[in-house]
């Protein structure tokens, strides 16, 4: 009798096959652009939200006077503030999570 083992087999992946770990994954629904206002000083983004009616609005990053809360919702064309209108666009779908490569070796002959 011979007293060699038997080959191992070989275990092969197929080529286009997604992980079923991968194939669920989604990003978040998308998110849509949103209007704010944004300092003249210093161009940080004013939360309105905040904002007292009977106390003028001020920038939470520099301390600014940027004009009442009446003037704000007022609209108009250009209503007179220390602030102007700015729409903040949403994040780029982030990219599918690549695939690792599979590096081989090749056969030694026997």
């Amino acid at each position: 009798m011979d007293e060699t083992p038997r080959p191992r087999k070989t275990l092969s992946l197929k080529s286009g096959v997604v992980p079923a770990a991968l194939e669920g994954l989604h990003p978040h629904p998308p998110v849509e652009a949103r209007e704010v206002w944004k300092c003249k000083p210093c161009g940080a983004v004013v939360d309105l939200d905040a904002a007292q009616p009977d106390e003028p609005v001020r920038c939470g990053s520099c301390g600014a006077r940027l004009g009442t809360l009446e003037q704000f919702l007022a609209g108009g064309e250009a209503p007179k503030v220390r602030a102007r209108r700015a729409v903040i666009q949403p994040p780029p779908p982030a990219k599918p999570a690549a695939v690792p490569e599979i590096k081989t070796r090749p056969r030694r002959p026997a």
